[in-house]
């Protein structure tokens, strides 16, 4: 435009860049972004003709877009709400779609996920898993309309807020929030990959699988870190210097995840470091929409209330009477460790043979791939127990070449104190992460611990603990009440 002389004008009448985008009016009239509910001031500068002719003002009203693009700050303790104009351009590098739109990665009902590239001029982070010359996002928008005011009653959001001071190593952040084009969008880290997709694309043949000490120390950190994580889930402090939080949300003080399964668990590979299998990267717990928070006397609640489960790795009681508990998360954490000796022993065609054993299993109309049948008895009673399918996987593993004392231990850590229909017998998150932390030590200390049976293999013995007798778990009345 040529008009750099006219700066000083701009800085006499104390405009800055937080006054744009400037809203033309008509005629002469043109006002200073509205703030925080009040009317845009209107600029005097404009007024005068002899200065800013109509040319002027539609090139300064087409070009001001252009300089609006904002800075993410993504390294701060609180997640900062940005509110967008619909004139700004994002700063968004990678747009790989034919019509020029952002790569989508995933679609659901409720939110799209697409990946980005922010220019690195407009954010300030630092990757914890390594430096990279390219830096990708997840920008997750909400498919219902949301002003930043109502998003402080939506439930994701709200749990990242909780955990933002955590900063815990296996706990995914959300790095900003903003208002764009009538949309929440969500910005977080970008992942190589869910669980799932790790282990379908890593070793996917049993046989190629290099079972190495590096491996199994490897996977015994990853297990007792996603431990840890869920049990700061479930005993988090609220940090008080967090004001963006709810009153309410200080007063809760015992969470639940319901929400745990393998595509729940995103990999962070290792830039650099691929052939390195103590360096593979870090699996982290994501998705908290469904998580949610209670005071220290109410930690049930029903399943609909914390935004639905998943059904392959729901427990008995969430299943029956749609109650989600802490317990219920041990139940899934056992069902997705129980998955993992799978992958390491037979690997990612084994992953889906069990489904398809679980499915083959069922004792309903319509198969499944829980992890275990009901059963009605006289009396109107519900008892659950395990699919003889597990059984037969828990010992096929055992008995497995491929075996060693890390995953025997691993073995009887899932079907003792994990798996277990009766809520009251399953481990507390401290002794889940408690047992971890003695596998992970023991992996640590001995190479023969996490590569052979040093120990024998003993047949396991029925008894009044074993689920391999039926249980009763659910009675009519409770169902009734």
């Amino acid at each position: 435009m040529n008009r750099s002389k006219d700066i000083r004008a701009f800085i006499e009448e104390e405009i800055f860049d937080a006054d744009l985008p400037f809203e033309f009016i008509s005629g002469r009239r043109v006002l200073r972004s509205p703030k925080k509910g009040k009317p845009g001031v209107p600029i005097r500068l404009f007024m005068h003709s002899n200065v800013w002719d109509y040319l002027s003002l539609d090139l300064f009203e087409d070009y001001q877009n252009r300089f609006m693009a904002p800075y993410f700050r993504l390294m701060t303790r609180k997640i900062r709400p940005y509110i967008l104009h619909r004139c700004v351009v994002l700063p968004f590098l990678r747009i790989e779609d034919k019509n020029g739109a952002y790569s989508v990665e995933i679609e659901t009902l409720f939110s799209v996920v697409s990946r980005v590239e922010i220019h690195p001029a407009h954010h300030d982070y630092q990757s914890p898993h390594g430096s990279s010359d390219k830096m990708y996002f997840a920008v997750k928008q909400l498919q219902k309309t949301e002003t930043l005011e109502s998003a402080q009653a939506n439930r994701e959001i709200r749990a990242y807020k909780r955990v933002t001071s955590i900063h815990h190593a296996h706990i995914v952040r959300l790095l900003a929030i903003y208002a764009y084009l009538d949309r929440l969008h969500m910005i977080f880290p970008w992942a190589d990959g869910n669980l799932y997709q790790f282990w379908e694309k890593h070793f996917p043949d049993a046989c190629s699988l290099p079972r190495s000490h590096s491996l199994a120390k490897w996977m015994a950190n990853q297990f007792y870190g996603l431990a840890d994580g869920l049990r700061r889930i479930h005993k988090l402090e609220v940090d008080p210097s967090l004001d963006e939080l709810q009153p309410e949300d200080h007063r809760r003080t015992h969470g639940r995840y319901g929400h745990i399964k393998p595509e729940n668990i995103l990999w962070f590979k290792s830039p650099g470091k691929e052939s390195a299998m103590d360096q593979i990267g870090k699996l982290m717990i994501s998705d908290l929409g469904s998580r949610d928070f209670h005071g220290t006397f109410s930690k049930d609640v029903e399943v609909h209330a914390a935004g639905g489960y998943t059904s392959t790795y729901t427990s008995p009681e969430s299943d029956f009477d749609k109650q989600i508990t802490p317990e219920s998360d041990i139940w899934s954490f056992g069902c997705v460790l129980l998955e993992f000796v799978v992958w390491y022993i037979l690997g990612w065609h084994g992953v889906r043979d069990f489904a398809e054993q679980r499915n083959v299993d069922s004792n309903t109309k319509i198969p499944s791939d829980q992890f275990f049948n009901f059963f009605e008895y006289k009396h109107d009673l519900n008892e659950a127990k395990l699919k003889s399918s597990v059984y037969r996987t828990l010992a096929i593993l055992r008995e497995s070449d491929a075996s060693s004392d890390l995953m025997i231990d691993l073995l009887d850590l899932i079907e003792s104190r994990l798996l277990r229909s009766r809520t009251y017998e399953r481990a507390s998150c401290d002794e889940l992460v408690a047992q971890l932390d003695t596998i992970k030590n023991s992996c640590a200390g001995s190479e023969k611990y996490c590569v052979q049976v040093t120990r024998g293999k003993l047949a396991r013995i029925p008894s009044d603990l074993s689920e391999k007798l039926v249980t009763p778990v659910f009675s009519a009345e409770r169902k009734n009440s």
